[in-house]
């Protein structure tokens, strides 16, 4: 079975992909520079002045859609694929509800009804969500001005397939941006691929 189909973890990404600082770490000592990591990767990491309105981004590895919402700010069409059905079925009724309420376990078995929210400035009308395998993605996707892949790498089970598909996704002159934290697990990808 595949992990990411738990509610478990698909509540605890809806958290930490829309939850507010304070929601996530309820400690005013706690690190809140590392929060927004979806939102850091897109803001942060792309050439923002090399970005036309008309660009076209693919988001591979979206989780539960925020990148890809972030994405939709400033391009003309976005694609976010995820291997998790449950994950593209929230980001898309984000996309099309504005709304998804999610729980949030505060301790034990205690938990609080939250609501992730279509993040303000984003055009859900440019978004499109799929299932997909990051490392037999479909053959019709085309070329893309932005390509973002955000802590996916270390979660496949052959890694070196997907890198060698982004070559057939990236116009020339466009840009990629590719994170991990390089927390490999046998689990996810064998010794011999990492």
């Amino acid at each position: 079975m595949n992990v990411y189909e738990s509610n478990k973890l698909l509540n605890e990404y809806l958290l930490f992909h829309y939850g507010a600082d304070d929601e996530i770490l309820g400690w005013e000592f706690g690190p809140k520079s590392a929060l927004d990591f979806a939102v850091r990767t897109v803001e942060m990491t792309f050439d923002w002045d090399r970005v036309a309105q008309s660009s076209r981004a693919l988001d591979i590895g979206c989780a539960v859609g925020r990148s890809s919402f972030e994405l939709s700010k400033r391009c003309h069409e976005v694609i976010g694929i995820d291997f998790s059905q449950a994950f593209v079925d929230a980001a898309e009724e984000i996309r099309s509800a504005g709304s998804l309420a999610y729980d949030r376990l505060e301790e034990g078995n205690v938990w609080t009804q939250q609501t992730a929210k279509l993040p303000p400035g984003s055009n859900p009308d440019v978004v499109s969500f799929e299932q997909g395998d990051a490392m037999n993605l479909r053959s019709d996707l085309g070329r893309f001005d932005l390509v973002h892949a955000a802590n996916l790498l270390c979660r496949l089970t052959e890694p070196k397939k997907f890198l060698a598909r982004l070559v057939d996704l990236v116009n020339p002159g466009g840009q990629l941006v590719l994170t991990t934290p390089c927390t490999w697990m046998e689990d996810f990808t064998p010794r011999q691929n990492w």
